[in-house]
């Protein structure tokens, strides 16, 4: 958020309850109070529930725009384990995540 913040941009913060209620209409992503985004940008995060990484994808096929910094690693918890982790497996192989930065750290994603 600092450095989205640094380079001019507002910033706000949202639950995964409040995601789950979030819609797509007219290209904006509109939460349950009302407000409009531009996009959703998601922080390199190790573990995501499947709901929530579904509801993204929901997101980002009906036309919003979410941006992960990398790719989530695995659910949280150990109920129903493997399940869950196949479901997860299967959304997170049609994410679009950027490529790491390139070894000189110029920010130009490396091939």
């Amino acid at each position: 958020a600092r450095d989205l913040q640094a380079a001019g941009c507002s910033t706000d913060y949202i639950s995964d309850a409040q995601l789950l209620q979030t819609r797509v209409a007219d290209g904006a992503l509109v939460t349950p109070g009302g407000g409009r985004y531009r996009a959703i940008v998601v922080p390199a995060t190790r573990h995501m529930p499947v709901e929530t990484l579904a509801h993204l994808l929901v997101l980002q096929q009906g036309g919003g725009a979410v941006i992960y910094a990398a790719a989530p690693e695995d659910v949280p918890g150990l109920g129903r384990l493997e399940e869950r982790r196949a479901q997860f497996r299967t959304l997170r192989d049609g994410l679009v995540v950027p490529h790491p930065p390139s070894p000189d750290r110029s920010g130009i994603a490396a091939p």
